[in-house]
């Protein structure tokens, strides 16, 4: 059960092809009309695709037409066979293989025209059934050096294609390369609803890059560009796609007009497709669902799960379906599905990396889990959702692309450039004079720059300082805030009501003594209880004490200190400590650790030490989950002192050195 977009943006684009093909026949097609038939309309109706009697009357056809040498006929009812398949999001293993074998047989008598239809049909079957890198070897043929507008129209196609396809294969660099090449031979022909299908690729390029400005710009234009092409099924791809995106970012305004306009349309136009009226109804029942109107949300599941019980394979928002009915059972605590099926779903998703599934599945099942305090298997839910959210999130995947964007666009600036200068025709001394200018306005520009940066930097790291400064003095002023509010008020409350029932609820009381201790616990992890008044060296060792009495691990020191420090100081010193610490329990995997501060010549010296594992200093602070490392060293950089991490396999030191003058 491979379930996610890809097939609704497959069906998108051959559904693009079907309405500009409408729009342009007399431009590109060269061969004649007796092309268009009665039985070339039979192929075309979805309904005779079912019928008993569909591959004998089709094959009858085509020997028929064999038969009397009408080749081209007999490729373009292939075509439309394929076409009208791919259409209906089905992998038709008959018409495949047998218009690949007549590709083959009748290659040579074939036209170019007919011959690329066929093949580019072809690919998008393999495509379909996700098998990307045939299907780029299909594509690839299809584009042609050709400058009129057939070859323009199925370049442009084909791209878009090997675009789709490369973004199953997760080839960031490719995916960037043959979108943009796409777009570009869709703005020559001036193809709307080509153009709109780019968009919608590039629109799930920004998503999956975290980009939630771009993506929402890009999925407007394409559902834009479908209205302009009056293409009824490239505006509902596009209007299902931007109501998924409004709802994936909780934006409830706008997301409501965005139901709201997709529910017009649907009444308006009533799609035959079953993935379309899905969407629609997912749509609807989650609106519903939100504003808290359960019966109404009750009716859209019972159509939902209607369309899902013909055909759960074939629909690309099964995902959205998934949501509906978690979320409605999670708001009334009446299933409509047993849990039993969705285990079965769960497992179809895990087997399948269909990670958007597994995540929204996992994330009710833990909820579940907790519910019935089966602790256990809401570990496992939670495990699960974390590698299912991972997988998807693809950072490097992200980023990656993001560059190979930015590199394209430069690329293609740097061509546009130099076909302009080909245009220009000038003589050597003008050629002569302007080099000299721009070697001299380079120079000039390049001083002015170099002197500017100098004093940019001196500014930036003057700004740096004072703002790291003021976020370290209001974050503890507003943890000492918290801090007293939980410690003085919840508290105190908590005791009194232990008193009030001390009697007659004894169990009452033990859980009311595990909050009470609790709620100091967080009160100390927020600020140190009698910090001001205990001092540095006390609230460490206090901290230290905690630490080994909760975790299995042995923590020396040897604190040598005597008030060096002001107190703000000395809180930046406990945090340093506090988070080294909490690093080692969490990641080191050690036995034992150390903490030394002690007086040296040039300063106070403090180091904290373990026997764990180790790890790749460099790797880990330039990765996007070291803010702990980075907060230790930004510490220390308020303190007018530095830090430095070494790290081996015999284990980690860290070693902060605050200079003072004598």
């Amino acid at each position: 059960m491979k379930i996610n977009f890809k097939i609704l943006f497959l069906v998108a684009i051959s559904l693009y092809l079907q309405a500009c093909k409408q729009n342009n026949d007399a431009e590109y097609y060269e061969a004649p009309k007796p092309w268009y038939n009665s039985f070339t309309k039979w192929i075309k109706t979805p309904t005779n695709r079912e019928a008993a009697n569909y591959y004998d009357t089709l094959n009858q056809y085509m020997v028929k037409q064999i038969a009397t040498n009408q080749i081209d006929t007999a490729a373009f009812t292939l075509f439309k066979a394929i076409e009208t398949a791919v259409r209906n999001y089905t992998f038709d293993t008959i018409l495949v293989n047998n218009s690949t074998t007549f590709l083959h047989q009748y290659e040579k008598k074939i036209a170019p025209i007919n011959k690329i239809r066929l093949q580019y049909e072809i690919a998008e079957s393999y495509n379909l059934r996700g098998d990307y890198k045939f299907s780029i070897t299909l594509l690839k043929p299809c584009i042609t050096t050709g400058h009129n507008y057939f070859a323009k129209y199925f370049n442009a196609y084909s791209y878009l294609s090997i675009a789709n396809a490369y973004d199953g294969l997760h080839k960031s660099d490719s995916i960037i390369k043959y979108a943009n090449k796409a777009l570009d031979e869709f703005e020559l022909i001036n193809l709307h609803g080509g153009k709109g299908a780019v968009y919608n690729l590039l629109g799930g390029m920004y998503q999956s890059m975290g980009n939630a400005i771009e993506c929402e710009n890009y999925k407007r234009k394409s559902l834009a560009m479908a209205k302009l092409q009056g293409f009824e099924g490239g505006i509902f791809v596009s209007a299902i796609n931007l109501a998924s995106f409004l709802h994936n970012q909780a934006d409830t305004l706008k997301y409501f007009e965005a139901v709201d306009s997709l529910r017009l349309l649907y009444y308006q136009k009533n799609p035959p497709q079953p993935t379309f009226k899905l969407a629609t109804m997912c749509h609807l029942g989650i609106k519903a669902l939100m504003q808290h109107q359960y019966p109404i949300t009750k009716q859209y599941i019972d159509s939902a799960k209607a369309i899902v019980s013909t055909d759960e394979n074939g629909l690309s928002d099964f995902n959205l379906f998934i949501i509906l009915l978690t979320d409605y059972t999670t708001a009334t605590n009446s299933p409509m599905l047993s849990n039993k099926k969705l285990q079965a779903y769960l497992s179809e998703a895990i087997a399948d990396n269909d990670y958007t599934a597994t995540g929204n599945l996992s994330e009710y099942f833990y909820d579940e889990a907790i519910k019935q305090q089966d602790y256990k298997s809401a570990v496992h839910y939670a495990k699960l959702n974390k590698s299912a959210v991972d997988s998807s999130h693809q950072l490097n995947y992200r980023t990656k692309v993001f560059e190979i964007d930015k590199k394209y666009q430069v690329e293609k600036k740097e061509k546009q450039l130099l076909i302009k200068d080909n245009d220009l025709k000038t003589s050597k001394f003008q050629i002569a004079f302007l080099l000299i200018l721009l070697m001299s306005g380079l120079l000039a520009a390049t001083s002015y720059f170099f002197y500017r940066k100098r004093n940019q930097a001196k500014q930036a790291v003057q700004l740096q300082q004072q703002f790291t400064n003021q976020l370290f003095e209001k974050t503890e002023e507003e943890r000492k805030r918290i801090a007293t509010d939980l410690h003085d008020s919840v508290s105190h409350d908590l005791l009194d009501l232990k008193s009030e029932n001390k009697m007659e609820f004894a169990q009452l009381n033990l859980k009311i003594d595990a909050i009470i201790e609790d709620v100091r616990s967080i009160s100390r992890n927020l600020h140190p209880v009698l910090f001001e008044s205990l001092g540095l060296k006390i609230s460490l060792e206090n901290m230290i004490e905690r630490m080994q009495a909760q975790h299995n691990i042995i923590i020396a020191h040897d604190l040598n200190y005597n008030k060096e420090l002001n107190t703000n100081d000395e809180l930046q010193v406990y945090r340093i400590v506090q988070e080294a610490l909490t690093n080692i329990v969490k990641y080191a995997q050690a036995p034992a650790a150390k903490v030394t501060i002690e007086k040296q010549h040039y300063g106070l010296q403090i180091v904290i030490k373990d026997s764990g594992k180790g790890f790749n200093v460099k790797e880990a602070l330039a990765s996007t989950k070291a803010f702990g490392l980075h907060n230790i060293l930004q510490r220390s950089k308020t303190l007018g002192g530095n830090a430095t991490i070494t790290s081996t396999q015999q284990g980690t030191t860290i070693t902060v050195v605050i200079r003072q003058s004598n």
